[in-house]
């Protein structure tokens, strides 16, 4: 990982919204986009069937993503990220599924994953139906048609930008929300020193009680 003055790059939120892309030099990003590439929806148009997917169904899906990210892939390629990280489910879903630490050993384990392990996952995912796709560490029975998907849209992400391997973040959007607000509310030290006079001064000026 690189300091964190470097430039960052995140994608965000693939499951129930729509894919967020970010980028930037700092803390904030400088560059974001909202593209239509819902798991859910594309799943439904492409893969909504129990059965193992064929390579043309595979491929449907990998020029749709293509499609969506060709200007997202030339600005960001521009920026040249040096991190990238991941929040989505899909991505840490897909992560466990590639030999990252489960969720009980806590959110302060360092987790990764390689596009080369993803694409051998992807290829895992499509080789099976999708009931037997629970068997698989890190896929909820809920999500098995949703995360082939998923993987298709996050191995395609990542060859379209250039990027070898993302920083699976156990912090999100709405994380990042409060902590801004909160850091934006903070009052500084030396603020509060001029409102409150220290303990010592405060108590020379009192009387014990029953003087006088």
């Amino acid at each position: 990982m690189d300091r964190p003055a470097s430039r960052a790059h995140g994608s965000a939120r693939h499951r129930r919204r729509l894919s967020r892309n970010t980028s930037g030099r700092g803390r904030t990003p400088d560059f974001a986009v909202s593209l239509p590439l819902r798991v859910v929806h594309l799943t439904r148009e492409y893969l909504d069937h129990d059965a193992t997917s064929t390579p043309e169904q595979l491929r449907r899906v990998r020029r749709r993503v293509r499609h969506e990210l060709r200007d997202v892939t030339v600005r960001m390629q521009w920026e040249g990220p040096r991190t990238a990280a991941a929040t989505s489910r899909t991505f840490h879903q897909l992560g466990r599924l590639c030999g990252a630490a489960p969720g009980r050993q806590g959110v302060f384990v360092p987790r990764q994953l390689d596009r080369h392990d993803l694409k051998a996952g992807l290829r895992r995912l499509a080789e099976l139906p999708a009931p037997a796709r629970a068997d698989l560490p890190g896929i909820s029975p809920t999500r098995t048609r949703q995360r082939l998907t998923g993987a298709i849209i996050a191995h395609t992400a990542m060859r379209c930008l250039g990027i070898a391997h993302v920083t699976l973040s156990p912090w999100a959007v709405q994380e990042g929300v409060l902590l801004t607000q909160l850091q934006e509310r903070r009052v500084p030290r030396e603020r509060l020193g001029e409102k409150r006079a220290p303990l010592g001064e405060a108590q020379a000026g009192r009387l014990p009680t029953g003087a006088g």
